[in-house]
């Protein structure tokens, strides 16, 4: 079992250094304006940062759009 957190999402920002910007604001924090749901559950109605996958499950970042 794999575990989605924000120490293993700052690993993934260190291998590929353009996606901490997207991912994380100066604070070390996920961004305000990105969803993200493991399955179809929105992973702040979970353990928000640590939060456990199987090996099938879809983790879906989706950042939040907004115009008028």
């Amino acid at each position: 079992m794999l575990w989605l957190s924000i120490r293993r999402g700052k690993e993934l920002s260190e291998k590929y250094p353009d996606l901490r910007r997207h991912l994380f604001d100066d604070s070390g924090n996920i961004r305000s304006f990105l969803n993200i749901f493991v399955g179809e559950d929105d992973i702040r109605d979970r353990n928000m940062g640590e939060t456990p996958l199987e090996s099938n499950t879809v983790l879906s970042i989706v950042p939040a759009i907004a115009g008028g």
